[in-house]
């Protein structure tokens, strides 16, 4: 009988329960599609856990804390021609949001309605 005892490349400890690969694949945009891997002598490396963790959290962006609306705050309506003119401008939802005080949903369904209101309405003369 024959046992495969595997150890983390990165820090050197037996993996027991489990243990991960990490194998940088090229990414395509158009696609979005994993392509071919960027080194062929990743697929033979293993990592344990806790070294495993700290690659992804060293991969991940940092990502800022989202100003959180107060629950109590009342409700403030939007100004649709303010969120196109800053839409067209270029600005991102968040963004805009931020600038006016509101959830990032609010604007994205702003936007949407703003930019199908003729789609909608012609819709509802027709039934």
């Amino acid at each position: 009988m024959r046992k495969n005892v595997y150890y983390c490349d990165r820090c050197g400890c037996q993996l027991e329960d489990s243990g991960t690969k990490i194998v940088p694949h090229y990414f395509d945009f158009i696609t979005e599609d994993l392509t071919v891997p960027i080194n062929k002598d990743m697929e033979n490396r293993h990592y344990c856990i806790d070294c495993t963790m700290e690659a992804l959290e060293f991969l991940e962006p940092k990502k800022k804390p989202e100003k959180k609306l107060e629950e109590n705050v009342q409700k403030k309506p939007l100004d649709p021609g303010k969120v196109m003119a800053l839409h067209n401008a270029g600005w991102d939802n968040a963004k805009i949001a931020d600038e006016l005080g509101v959830r990032e949903r609010q604007v994205y369904m702003c936007i949407y309605y703003q930019e199908n209101k003729k789609s909608l309405t012609q819709e509802e003369n027709h039934e």
